[in-house]
């Protein structure tokens, strides 16, 4: 079973082969592990001696709460990773249509589904094959099935 240091690197290592991943992203993926704070529907990850948990939040109360083995590590790494690469595709087209961080938001257009659905895909298909194939397959979906 891998350590919480561990699971970040193996994170970081997928998402810095994006065209989307700036350093100061890193937050992200460490912030998946903080128990401190919870951010409303934003994965995070408990490590327990005999596995992992997928837990979310939403106004403070906790609204997922799934029990990982240890052998499914790639399925923690793809969530917190597909958490990672959408708010970042998201940030990369505010930026692309002149809207200011917090100041804004797109109007998810088909145009602009379509640009966020490419940066994801994108950005997937640089990452190692496996995260791809989870991606390309729903995976996020069915982790998040209660």
């Amino acid at each position: 079973m891998k350590t919480k240091q561990q699971l970040i690197d193996a994170i970081v290592t997928q998402f810095q082969k994006t065209e989307l991943y700036r350093d100061d992203r890193i937050q992200w993926v460490e912030a998946a592990f903080d128990d401190s704070w919870h951010g409303d529907l934003e994965p995070q990850i408990a490590i327990d001696p005999d596995g992992y948990r997928l837990l979310l939040y939403e106004r403070g109360i906790q609204i997922m709460n799934k029990k990982m083995s240890p052998e499914r590590e790639h399925d923690i790494i793809y969530w917190i990773l597909d958490s990672c690469i959408q708010t970042a595709a998201y940030l990369e087209l505010l930026d692309r249509h002149g809207i200011e961080s917090g100041k804004g938001h797109l109007q998810m257009t088909a145009t602009v589904q379509a640009e966020w659905s490419a940066l994801i895909g994108r950005a997937f298909a640089a990452t190692d094959a496996i995260y791809e194939e989870m991606y390309r397959s729903g995976k996020r979906g069915e982790l998040e099935q209660m």
